[in-house]
Formats: structure tokens, C-alpha cells, sequence
């Protein structure tokens, strides 16, 4: 799966339509407030709430139209409050003055929204390979396992590790190690089906996540996805290796998602200590899940004595 910015919740944010909609009615009635209160009561400060939503849901080009729609429901409440003996000149120079405030405080909102977008971003996805983070992939994974669980679907955890990438820092330096990984990550990112996700575990270490896919189907993905990496050249054009690990599940429901993942890294360490540049895969059923232990028979001599009551 490609990662978004707030991904695996699958935050859906309100049509701009109805978030506009919204913001006129509450304008609306602020206006109103304001007429029917003043000159004892200011309700002004309020068409900030509208102006925030706005800017926050839908963007600076709705943060601007309702700042002026803001301002001049005031300046039209203060006209209709004054009535003909209203000057004009001061009472819009007093809404200008408000939709300079409206805007400034708009663009707070934005910058605002920004940083915490950014914040949650920079959580949830590796900067250098933008790919999911190990959190982000040990989440899904847990969902996803339950779900094959309930509905005794298969499930593959793949574990990818770079060969000798410990070589390829020191003789290369770090950037080029960097270099390497973003293009290991961004090749990994799109081979993978739509549904599939894919994350940095760590170091020189990926993840791969295939919901609906069993140890025959894993096995094509995975062979045809290392011939692919084999691609992927240090700086001097030698080229890299990849070890592969795999698990997959059917209806496992006896298991956790990270014993799966201990599993497949297991399965890759393997294949590091034999002959690197390979792939090793295995199936955990439902009957290999690990089951809580059965209790102890009870003996005769275990059960609490019984006295009779006295009548």
C-alpha cells in the first residue's frame, strides 16, 4: 500500500462544499447575534470559529472567502445597527481593519495545519525512502492478521535485507548508502500490488506486507521483486544483494503479529548465513499457531473439603 500522509486511518476529510456550507450558516448567525445583541453584547470575535474550520479543512482559498464574508457581515451588521446616521467611511475602515485581522489569524490557522501535517508525516513515513515507519507497519500488520484471522485468509510477512550493506558505507560513505537505500525503497514501493505495504524496519531492513496472498503466490512476487533489486548498484556499478525472508499464515489466529514478523526475520538471518542473495519461505497454519496451555486435571485431593452445615 502507498503510504499517505495519515494512511492507515483512512481519515477522510469533509467535502469543501459542505465544509463552505457549514461556514456560511455560522457566519449567518453571528451576523445575526450581533445585530440583536448590540450595543451591549460583541459576538464578533466569534467569526474566527468559521474562518479556523475553513482554512483548517479546505485551504487558503477558503480562508480568504470567508474572511471577507466575515468582514462584511459585520460591516452590514453595524450598518443596519446604525442605520442612516451610520458614516460609512469609519465603519468601513473598521471592517478593512477586522478582514487585515481575519487574514492574519487565517494564515496562523495555515501554518498551523502545516507544521502538525508535517509533524504526523515525519511519525508515520521515513524521510529517506518514504516508505512507512516501523510503527506504521507493525499497526497494519496487526490489522491485517486479524482480519485474515476472521475470515481464514492468507497472509504473507516478507523480511528484505541488503547484503553487505555495512561494505557499501565504508568504502562509499553514508550518502551513498542513503542513495542505495532510496532506491531500494522507492523500486520496492513500486512493485508491490495497491493494497500491499511496504516499510523501513530499520537500518538496511524492509518489510513487506501481502494481505490475500499465500506461500505459492508469495514466492512469484518475491523472486520476480529480487530480480528486480538485483538492479539496484553500489557507486562503483558492483551490484547489491538482497536476502529474503518470508511467513505466511492461514487463519493463524493463535499468533501475533510480531511472532510473524521475529519469524520471517529468522527466515532471512538464515539465508544471510548460507549464501546471501536468496529467499527462504515457510507456512505457519492454524494448527502450528501457538495455543494456551491446557490446565492441569484436577485430582480428588485438590478440591476444598465441604462441611456440612449444622441445622
Amino acid at each position: 500500500m502507498h503510504v499517505s500522509l495519515l494512511d492507515t486511518d483512512a481519515i477522510q476529510l469533509p467535502r469543501k462544499s459542505l465544509v463552505m456550507s457549514g461556514v456560511v450558516v455560522v457566519v449567518a448567525l453571528v451576523c445575526l447575534l450581533d445585530r440583536l445583541t448590540a450595543p451591549y453584547f460583541s459576538f464578533t470575535p466569534l467569526y474566527l470559529l468559521p474562518i479556523a474550520a475553513a482554512t483548517w479543512l479546505s485551504g487558503w482559498r477558503a480562508a480568504v472567502a470567508t474572511a471577507v464574508l466575515a468582514a462584511f457581515a459585520h460591516f452590514g451588521s453595524n450598518l443596519w445597527a446604525y442605520g442612516p446616521e451610520a458614516n460609512w467611511a469609519l465603519l468601513a475602515g473598521d471592517g478593512l481593519l477586522l478582514l487585515a485581522i481575519f487574514l492574519l489569524f487565517a494564515w496562523f490557522v495555515l501554518w498551523l495545519h502545516r507544521t502538525v501535517a508535517g509533524a504526523i508525516r515525519d511519525a508515520r513515513i521515513d524521510t529517506l525512502t518514504g516508505l512507512a515507519r516501523r510503527g506504521v507497519f507493525l499497526e497494519r500488520g496487526r490489522w491485517e492478521l486479524a482480519r485474515a484471522a476472521r475470515y481464514a485468509r492468507a497472509l504473507t510477512v516478507a523480511y528484505v535485507d541488503i547484503d553487505r550493506f555495512k561494505a557499501v558505507n565504508d568504502e562509499f560513505g553514508h550518502e551513498a548508502g542513503d542513495r542505495v537505500l532510496a532506491a531500494a525503497g522507492a523500486l520496492l514501493q513500486k512493485s508491490v500490488r495497491s493494497f500491499d505495504l511496504v516499510g523501513r524496519l530499520g537500518g538496511d531492513e524492509f518489510g513487506l506486507l501481502l494481505p490475500e496472498t499465500n506461500e505459492a503466490e508469495a514466492g512469484v512476487l518475491l523472486t520476480r521483486l529480487r530480480s528486480k533489486l538485483v538492479a539496484t548498484t553500489a557507486p562503483d556499478g558492483s551490484p547489491i544483494t538482497f536476502s529474503v525472508g518470508a511467513i505466511t499464515t492461514v487463519n493463524a489466529s493463535g499468533v501475533s503479529f510480531e511472532t510473524l514478523l521475529a519469524h520471517a526475520d529468522s527466515l532471512m538471518y538464515a539465508v544471510k548465513r548460507s549464501t546471501r542473495n536468496g529467499l527462504r519461505q515457510e507456512t505457519l497454519a492454524a494448527a502450528d499457531a501457538p495455543r494456551p496451555a491446557a490446565a492441569a486435571p484436577v485430582k480428588p485431593g485438590d478440591l476444598p473439603e465441604v462441611v456440612p452445615r449444622s441445622t
